[in-house]
């Protein structure tokens, strides 16, 4: 009866459009049709302020600010990494659950899965391809993101839980892609896992480092078992993980505000709370519509590269009879394997990574100095720059 009366009194394009409105409002968590048109048109907002409403009612926006602070949302500010590294793990999902469609987490099927996904199945290749180039991309970006904290000090009071949630982020960020490195079966993965996975027998006493390493491999050598153990750590027990410390990182972020310039932070500031009215840039519409315009030609870019320049690696069968000349580590572990080559396997494999990632969570307790400004943090900064050099000296050595 509803339909046809607003038929009657409006007629039929009158009542179409009114649906119309009605659905997007919905949709849109509060923001009707007219609205968001005036939001493209860059007028100012009506009073009480209707961009405010999806803030409360949708969840997507519920976790976002409903304003900045200017100068952060300057793009030389933040590069937007964070946003970035949450852009490629919702990559990696949605092509990381089309994948699990093909495969089969066995020895006697994981390699043919493969081959059938290449030949056989459509835009399989490319699926392949933007998993693997979003898992480094991922990587490679969670790393700078974490840089760029480090350098701006922005692991400096009332920030340093935020600091803490960050680097198990970046742990699991790099078990993660880890633990997708045996899944093709192919002899680079096997061999290169072999020896990841060989490191845990170094932690001591020897019965302890011994049954870790059983517990990783599912058997003295891997095969089914342990298989099976990184298939179930890749697409459960490590996303869960991610996904609890992204939520409990996020909102600290949002609790104290993305650090601003460290000449315009007081010291010990919350930021998000003491904004100006005048220095305020609300998420709708100039911030989504800066990101969602980033995240297009990040998203074309990734696309692009992977249709015409990258092809994810696949080697022979795996075959643990069948040792090969040289195992190479995923990129990001070539510090640990040139580390390798001037300590033993308990030293380079337990000991220093143990002392660095306890040297990570600690940092913003042995930096005791309050001021993020880069005058006053000359030792924490030249400290920062001298072990990324040792770091890019290991890596060089353990490439292949």
């Amino acid at each position: 009866m509803g339909v046809q009366q607003d038929i009657q009194e409006k007629g039929l394009l009158g009542a179409v459009a009114g649906i119309g409105d009605d659905v997007f409002t919905r949709v849109t968590a509060g923001i009707g049709v007219g609205e968001f048109r005036r939001m493209l048109q860059g007028d100012a907002p009506g009073r009480p302020n209707p961009r405010l409403k999806p803030h409360s009612e949708a969840f997507l926006l519920h976790i976002k600010p409903t304003y900045y602070h200017e100068s952060v949302t300057r793009f030389n500010h933040t590069f937007r990494l964070g946003l970035l590294s949450t852009w490629l793990f919702l990559i990696e999902t949605i092509t990381g659950l089309l994948l699990m469609i093909w495969y089969a987490p066995s020895p006697d099927r994981a390699y043919t899965d493969m081959i059938l996904l290449l030949t056989n199945v459509p835009f399989g290749q490319f699926l392949r391809d933007l998993h693997r180039l979003g898992a480094e991309a991922m990587v490679a970006i969670v790393t700078l993101h974490m840089v760029r904290a480090y350098l701006t000090g922005s692991y400096k009071a009332p920030r340093q839980f935020t600091w803490f949630t960050g680097v198990i982020l970046f742990v699991v960020t790099l078990f993660l892609s880890f633990s997708g490195y045996l899944l093709p079966w192919d002899q680079l993965a096997l061999w290169a896992v072999t020896i990841g996975t060989s490191m845990a027998e170094a932690i001591p006493p020897a019965i302890v480092g011994e049954t870790v390493n059983l517990l990783a491999r599912g058997a003295p050598d891997i095969g089914g078992n342990g298989l099976l153990r990184f298939y179930l750590l890749h697409v459960i027990f490590l996303p869960l993980i991610l996904i609890l410390f992204f939520f409990v990182h996020y909102y600290k972020v949002v609790h104290f505000g993305i650090s601003l310039p460290a000449d315009e932070e007081e010291i010990g500031e919350d930021s998000a709370s003491r904004i100006p009215a005048e220095k305020r840039v609300y998420y709708l519409p100039d911030v989504a519509i800066d990101e969602l315009s980033f995240l297009t030609g990040f998203t074309m870019v990734i696309i692009f590269l992977t249709i015409f320049y990258f092809q994810a690696p696949l080697e022979h069968i795996a075959n643990p009879q069948s040792t090969p000349l040289h195992t190479v580590a995923p990129w990001y572990f070539y510090w640990l394997q040139g580390l390798l080559k001037v300590a033993d396997k308990f030293i380079a494999g337990v000991l220093l990574p143990g002392v660095l990632l306890v040297l990570l969570i600690a940092i913003p307790y042995l930096d005791m100095n309050p001021s993020r400004r880069g005058r006053d943090r000359r030792v924490a900064i030249v400290s920062g720059i001298i072990a990324g050099m040792v770091m890019i000296i290991l890596s060089w050595m353990g490439t292949p």
